[in-house]
């Protein structure tokens, strides 16, 4: 699952994966934008990490490439707690810091994982 906002020329998004806990990500069309929003947000330059889906997943102990992950399916329960989760808290948070303003819609999207 995959929440996201824009900000000027930026994506702050958060991804849920199966099996593992969701992470902030944010994309932009250069690392300055990026890391804009990386200290608006209140991280700092020691929290980012570049790295793909294989690699949040093999950091948690999975690989994905395995017989036994080769279907990764959310659970309706687990798209519910996610959902209200970034609505609620990710929203306030970023209208606190003045990054998004109220009327700001929420993107969702689906997105499975699959292995060839």
């Amino acid at each position: 699952m995959r929440i996201a906002y824009d900000y000027k020329n930026t994506e702050i998004v958060i991804d849920k994966w199966p099996k593992i806990s969701p992470y902030l990500e944010i994309e932009g069309p250069t690392l300055e934008e990026i890391m804009e929003v990386v200290y608006l947000l209140g991280y700092k330059d020691s929290d980012v990490k570049i790295v793909n889906t294989d690699t949040v997943y093999l950091e948690q102990g999975i690989d994905i490439y395995k017989e036994e992950y080769n279907n990764l399916d959310f659970s309706k329960e687990e798209i519910n707690i996610i959902k209200k989760y970034c609505e609620k808290f990710l929203k306030m948070s970023l209208i606190k810091k003045q990054i998004i303003s109220e009327n700001v819609p929420i993107r969702i999207t689906m997105q499975k994982l699959y292995n060839n």
